[in-house]
């Protein structure tokens, strides 16, 4: 059992600001989520944008913050934007109809960043506000991915 704990955080500026980090984000997870780290690191890559492209100064000059962190079998990313957030229920009822209907379309860029962090992940968490977003990774010997999306959306775990 890992008890150590490891962590990274970046302050970014803008998508320039991200992608100047970006090596090191993805070595980060290399070393701690080997076995995801390309599942995570796509969920990452869409709550960040999300985080910019709703953030206050839009996609180049909004300010968010990425905290990875492993703590055991668990990897953690925290993504924490200066915007004014989102209804969450109502986002997530929304995702959960068009996954229901099937009228989810992977092409579209719009809409498919929660459906593909709870694919990813073993749980996807917002503040109430929703503009801070927890992904937790389960990383064990099991290979299973993915969450329910209605039930652990609308959990609020960001203490």
């Amino acid at each position: 059992m890992h008890k150590n704990i490891n962590i990274y955080t970046i302050q970014c500026n803008g998508i320039n600001g991200y992608l100047d980090n970006l090596p090191i984000v993805e070595q980060f997870l290399k070393v701690h989520a080997k076995e995801f780290s390309v599942a995570f690191i796509l969920a990452l890559h869409e709550a960040v944008s999300n985080a910019l492209n709703y953030g206050n100064g839009g996609y180049n000059n909004a300010k968010v913050k990425v905290s990875l962190k492993r703590k055991g079998k668990k990897m953690y990313a925290r993504i924490v934007s200066n915007n004014n957030g989102f209804d969450v229920i109502d986002q997530i009822n929304k995702v959960n109809q068009r996954l229901v209907l099937n009228e989810w379309d992977i092409e579209n860029i719009r809409g498919r960043g929660l459906p593909i962090m709870a694919s990813v992940c073993s749980a996807v968490w917002f503040n109430n506000s929703g503009n801070q977003v927890l992904l937790v990774l389960n990383i064990s010997d099991s290979n299973e991915i993915g969450c329910e999306l209605k039930s652990t959306l609308q959990r609020n775990c960001m203490q």
